[in-house]
């Protein structure tokens, strides 16, 4: 049996949260998922938003469904951008209503349109994840995808994560590459790491 506070390696935490969202029912999820949505909704002041980075959930993985955050803020007039896969780079396409997308080799929706722009002027980033520790560090699929994309940005964009499951372990192998979250937001609570 673990216990808090436990030191765990990535690819260890992988796993372990993998399993444990794969447990969890459909029900649960899209339950969840609302809730996590609300806290979005609630919990943050976009009214000064330049733009908002949101990702497009992959169903089949059980990730975080923030689909009606597109909606919310369309309403808000706030742009939009999703992310493209461009090699091993993730890059950004601003997205509206006439958008036409295309499932990519990831299993991912993206805009079928390259209009890929060099610079992203939004102040939020709302980011999946697996897992994220007690200090903001944050465990994808172990691609480095979003670590990449946040170093690159030229401007300080604050960075939400979204996900079931509270920090309890910590992250062994945090490398100087990987950028850790300012929020975290579960389905009862947002979390901050000192933003």
């Amino acid at each position: 049996m673990m216990k808090d506070g436990e030191s765990l390696t990535k690819k260890e935490l992988r796993k372990l949260y993998m399993t444990k969202r794969q447990q969890l029912s459909e029900h649960e999820r899209a339950s969840y998922s609302s809730q996590i949505v609300q806290q979005v909704e609630r919990n943050f002041d976009f009214s000064q938003s330049t733009g908002v980075h949101l990702f497009t959930p992959i169903v089949e993985k059980g990730e975080v469904d923030i689909s009606p955050l597109f909606n919310f803020f369309k309403s808000q007039n706030i742009p939009v951008w999703v992310p493209k896969m461009e090699g091993q780079q993730l890059r950004s396409v601003r997205v509206d209503e006439h958008t036409v997308w295309i499932k990519s080799s990831w299993g991912i929706s993206e805009p079928k349109d390259d209009g890929i722009l060099g610079e992203v002027p939004v102040s939020h980033v709302v980011t999946p994840l697996l897992y994220a520790d007690p200090k903001g560090n944050r465990i994808g699929y172990g691609k480095g995808f979003y670590d990449r994309f946040f170093a690159g940005l030229s401007q300080p964009v604050t960075k939400i994560g979204v996900g079931y499951f509270p920090p309890c372990e910590h992250i062994a192998d945090v490398s100087s590459d990987d950028v850790p979250l300012d929020y975290l937001v579960l389905p009862t609570e947002v979390l901050s790491f000192g933003a």
